[in-house]
């Protein structure tokens, strides 16, 4: 496989720390963070079925994670946000 290309519709989500159980030793993911990697496996069988890359090959990944605006951002920085200007050209001009 040369290329591979896939849409995870949806709010991107990172990945959230994991909590560690002082009995056992174990550590535990969180719930939301189990459920948003199993639904990009989805898309990725979706998309590829069983279809993988070699295990020592080098992979070059671009991620696009387009996000809502917040309702608290002021109007200043919407605009700039549609037009892709960076925080720094938002606040400074």
């Amino acid at each position: 496989m040369e290329k591979a290309k896939f849409t995870v519709y949806g709010e991107p989500k990172g990945k959230g720390r994991p909590r560690f159980n002082t009995k056992t030793g174990h550590a535990i993911t969180p719930k939301d963070t189990v459920s948003y990697e199993n639904l990009v496996k989805l898309e990725w069988q979706t998309a590829y079925g069983t279809e993988s890359f070699p295990k020592e090959a080098m992979l070059d990944m671009r991620i696009k994670a387009y996000y809502r605006i917040p309702k608290s951002a002021s109007k200043k920085s919407c605009d700039a946000g549609r037009r892709g200007a960076s925080d720094q050209e938002a606040r400074y001009g």
